[in-house]
C-alpha cells in the first residue's frame, strides 16, 4: 500500500479534459461554408454532446489563399471535443477501500468515457458524413487523427486521468515538476516555487525537502551550479508509481454496473405496478 501513499493523498480532478479530431474532405472551396455548417450540425449527435459532458466545435481549413480556393480538391475539417470539470474531490482511498465512488470521481470517468466513445461514434458512423443541400461529403476517415490533452491544476500535474500535486523537493514551473536547485528545498506539495537556504548555507544535493538539508557551509561550495540542478522530474516519480490502466476500466465498469443495476430496479418497479394495476383492474 506504500506505494499508493502519495498517490491517494494528491490526486486531482483536471480543469478539462480535451479532443481534437483533424479529418480530410474532399470537396471544393467553395462549399467551405456549407460543409462548416453541416458539420457543427452533426456534432449535436455525438454521445458527449447528447448528455453534455462537453462542448463540441469544427472549423474548416485549407482554403484561405484565394489561388488554393480555385484548385483544392482536400478540405481539413478540425473537430474539438471539451469537457469542463468541476474539480469536486476524487477521494481514491474511499474508493479503494469501500468502493465508493465520489461525484468528483464520477464526473471524471464519465466525461472521459463519453468523450472515448464520441470519438468512436466519429470513426465508425456517419456523423462525420454530411449533407448539403443534396450534396454528401464523406470524410476520409484514413485521414483522421486524434489528439488528446487535459488541463491540471496549479502546482499539479497529468499522471495517468488525473492530476498529482508535484512532490517535496520540487516547484510547479509550465506544466511540470522541477526539482529544487542546490541551496533551496520544498517541504510542501503542489508548490510555485522552492524556499531558500538561510544566508551562508546550501544543500548537498538538487531536490532537497527540508531545511535541515542547508547544512553546508556556502564558503566550501563552488560557485558554478549545473544546468542538471533543475532537471525535469518525470511524473512517475510520484510515490514510484502511475495509476494502472485497468483502474480506469474497472472503476468505469462500476458505475456502468450501478446504473445498470438501478434501471432494472425502476423496470422491474413499473412492472409490478402495470401488474397490480390490472390485477385490480379485473
Amino acid at each position: 500500500m506504500l506505494m499508493f501513499c502519495y498517490f491517494f493523498s494528491g490526486a486531482k480532478s483536471p480543469r478539462t479534459l480535451q479532443v481534437g479530431t483533424s479529418v480530410k474532405y474532399s470537396a471544393d472551396c467553395s462549399n467551405e461554408n456549407q460543409i462548416s455548417i453541416a458539420l457543427s450540425q452533426s456534432l449535436n449527435e455525438l454521445q458527449c454532446v447528447q448528455n453534455n459532458t462537453c462542448i463540441a466545435s469544427a472549423v474548416t481549413s485549407g482554403c484561405g489563399d484565394s489561388r488554393r480556393k480555385r484548385s483544392t480538391s482536400s478540405l481539413n475539417a478540425e473537430v474539438q471535443l471539451y469537457s469542463g470539470l468541476s474539480q469536486n474531490a476524487l477521494n481514491l482511498d474511499t474508493f479503494y477501500s469501500n468502493n465508493i465512488v465520489s461525484s468528483g470521481l464520477s464526473e471524471l470517468i464519465t466525461a472521459y468515457t463519453d468523450l472515448t466513445m464520441s470519438v468512436i461514434q466519429m470513426n465508425t458512423t456517419d456523423v462525420l458524413t454530411l449533407d448539403t443541400n443534396g450534396s454528401i461529403y464523406t470524410a476520409d476517415l484514413s485521414s483522421l487523427i486524434v489528439t488528446t490533452s487535459m488541463i491540471c491544476p496549479d502546482g499539479s500535474v497529468e499522471q495517468g486521468l488525473v492530476c498529482v500535486e508535484c512532490p517535496y523537493g520540487t516547484f510547479f514551473r509550465k506544466g511540470l515538476c522541477v526539482m529544487c536547485s542546490k541551496g533551496t528545498y520544498q517541504d510542501a506539495k503542489g508548490q510555485m516555487h522552492c524556499k531558500t537556504c538561510p544566508e551562508g548555507f546550501t544543500t548537498n544535493y538538487i531536490a532537497s525537502t527540508n531545511q535541515t538539508e542547508c547544512n553546508i557551509e556556502q564558503a566550501t561550495e563552488s560557485t558554478g551550479v549545473s544546468d542538471l540542478s533543475t532537471k525535469i522530474m518525470l511524473p512517475a516519480a510520484v510515490c514510484g508509481s502511475t495509476i494502472p490502466f485497468i483502474t480506469i476500466i474497472i472503476i468505469g465498469i462500476y458505475i456502468y454496473k450501478t446504473k445498470q443495476r438501478k434501471a432494472i430496479r425502476n423496470h422491474t418497479l413499473k412492472i409490478d405496478t402495470y401488474l397490480k394495476k390490472d390485477e385490480f383492474d379485473n
